[in-house]
């Protein structure tokens, strides 16, 4: 009976490891997604000093 439980308790402790690494991996994902859309708008904007010497 004991060992059952403690079975259990490791199967829990599994899926839960499981399904932590799971979301982690979609933030991952997801935040690679946002910091290419950041580098790409970078790209297009203008910086500052590109905005100064073009208004002169």
């Amino acid at each position: 009976m004991k060992k059952e439980i403690e079975d259990k308790k490791l199967q829990l402790e599994k899926d839960r490891m499981k399904h932590e690494t799971e979301l982690q991996k979609q933030k991952d994902a997801e935040a690679y997604k946002r910091e290419q859309l950041k580098a790409k708008t970078a790209l297009k904007n203008k910086t500052n000093a590109e905005a100064a010497r073009s208004k002169k």
